[in-house]
């Protein structure tokens, strides 16, 4: 998860906050395309976006479609 995160663009990493807006609440905040967790480094924050994203299965279908 951890060499996922690092390796995602920023294209890459709001894309998948934008996906999961509506469906987890550290997506749900103002800004749509970021996740909001109080206290978190930008390094932690992309790591729970991809373990997310996997979770949910949508991971690689984004992936994909930004390609």
């Amino acid at each position: 998860i951890e060499l996922l995160a690092h390796s995602l663009s920023d294209l890459e990493y709001h894309e998948l906050c934008h996906q999961l807006h509506g469906s987890k609440s550290e997506f749900d905040g103002a800004d749509d395309g970021e996740c909001h967790v109080a206290g978190w480094s930008d390094d932690q924050k992309r790591c729970f976006t991809v373990k997310s994203a996997l979770y949910r299965g949508i991971f690689w279908q984004v992936m994909n479609e930004l390609q």
